[in-house]
Order: C-alpha cells, then sequence, then structure tokens
C-alpha cells in the first residue's frame, strides 16, 4: 500500500479495480488528496478519482500477476494442498519443483 505521507504530486502508481469479477490495473499519477483524506488520481485521459488506498500500489513494488489456470487442474492441486497453504503458494511451489536441476529434463 502506499504510504501517502512521503508521496509527490505526480509520482505514477498502479491502480487496482475489480470490474466483471477480474482485477484490472491501470497506471495513473497521484493528484492530491481531498479534504476527508482520500487519495485522487489522475487517469492517462486526465479523468481524476477518489479511490482508496488499497487500490494503489508503487509501479517497483507490484509482486502479482493474475494468471488463468484450468478449473480442472486448480481442483487437483487443491486437493493436494496442506491446510493453511495459500493456491499462490502451490503454484509457486510446482514452478519452483519444475525450475530445479534434479529434474530429468534439465539434464
Amino acid at each position: 500500500m502506499v504510504n501517502f505521507r512521503k508521496i509527490e504530486e505526480g509520482e505514477p502508481l498502479i491502480f487496482r479495480d475489480r470490474r466483471d469479477n477480474e482485477v484490472h490495473t491501470e497506471n495513473v499519477t497521484f493528484a492530491g488528496v481531498t479534504d476527508t483524506g482520500h487519495p485522487v488520481v489522475e487517469f492517462e485521459d486526465g479523468k481524476r478519482l477518489m479511490v482508496l488506498p488499497e487500490q494503489l500500489a508503487y509501479p517497483h513494488e507490484e509482486e502479482y500477476v493474475n494468471i488463468r489456470i484450468y478449473r480442472s487442474d486448480r481442483d487437483r492441486l487443491a486437493a493436494r494442498m496442506k491446510y493453511g497453504e495459500t493456491m499462490a503458494d502451490a503454484i509457486h511451489a510446482l514452478i519452483e519443483w519444475v525450475d530445479s536441476e534434479d529434474q530429468p529434463w534439465r539434464r
């Protein structure tokens, strides 16, 4: 989340919005803070919008991307997950396993 006490006007940010059950991201610039303390961002087309702080992130702190996974693969993966493990953790473990040096196709 963005710290608005340290940010200056015109600084680039990433705006996340949930529409049609998908998360959309857009590059915006910080335009200031309203009297109520909500941040205002300006889009590339010049429109300004008051947003929630949790909808904003710094571009260099963007860690996650959306991926598409088939439902059958997701269900199979979920069946093998441990208690408390997230789907992201399970997918990351699979990527690490595939990328490891001890795989037969790596030799």
